[in-house]
């Protein structure tokens, strides 16, 4: 990343214009049960939603390859880390990604960007998650049920996790169903805990329950985690949070 101009924000005490806001979601894991703490760049809209700009990007560079978003999103991610994880020092002990649908792969410029990003948060990169059987993708399946069927028991854990805070990079979630896979692959397999941040949350699921995370909330990550750990928040404590976290 060196040939790249890179700024990292600093934790911010206003909101400056232009802000690109920190997304937040939690999901149910429908094979433990456990609530998943999803940490987002943007949210993802598909072709037929009519894509974005970020979402283009986003497809830029995890779906044709192309490395020239990759600084946006580094800095991005690196901003994120700095606003809600480091004044909590959070302590990662590795960070690895979601391979590929494939058996065995994982997308390049996202192990580059996880790589990378291990280096700005002292976390080495290693690939703990391995696709142990071609799996069809996912976005092609509809319903939820075929997708966890699909994706189920599909990734396995390649090292010694136990005990540890692992931290999962991702391209774009939508039910979180392979979110899910990973998460219960690593908690068998003896992990603290995991941690997941994802370039983009899919617009499609799950929107109404995300949570914009405004820098001038006074609690960081673990508060986060914490107050948003279930999405069945009553009516009056989601309006009162978001009171404080919308723009």
């Amino acid at each position: 990343m060196g040939e790249y101009n890179i700024k990292v924000l600093n934790i911010m005490t206003s909101i400056p214009e232009g802000y690109e806001y920190t997304w937040y979601r939690s999901i149910k894991c429908k094979l433990c049960g456990d609530w998943i703490p999803i940490f987002s760049l943007g949210h993802y809209k598909s072709k037929l939603e009519g894509s974005d700009e970020f979402s283009k990007k986003i497809m830029f560079v995890h779906l044709y390859g192309d490395n020239k978003f990759i600084p946006y999103f580094f800095e991005r991610l690196c901003t994120t880390y700095k606003e809600w994880f480091e004044p909590d020092k959070f302590a990662f002990d590795y960070i690895c990604v979601i391979p590929s649908h494939k058996k065995d792969q994982i997308n390049a410029n996202l192990k580059y960007l996880a790589e990378e990003f291990g280096k700005f948060i002292n976390v080495n990169y290693t690939p703990l998650l391995l696709r142990n059987r071609e799996v069809s993708e996912q976005h092609k399946i509809n319903k939820i049920e075929e997708r966890l069927e699909n994706a189920k028991e599909s990734i396995s854990v390649n090292g010694n996790v136990k005990d540890k805070t692992i931290l999962v990079l991702d391209n774009i979630t939508t039910t979180g169903i392979t979110i899910m896979v990973a998460h219960e692959a690593l908690k068998q397999a003896g992990a603290k805990e995991t941690i997941f941040i994802v370039l983009g949350l899919s617009s499609h699921f799950g929107i109404y329950n995300d949570f914009d995370l405004n820098p001038n909330l006074k609690f960081r990550a673990r508060g986060i985690i914490e107050k948003f750990h279930s999405n069945k928040l009553s009516k009056e404590e989601r309006d009162k949070h978001k009171s404080k976290i919308n723009r």
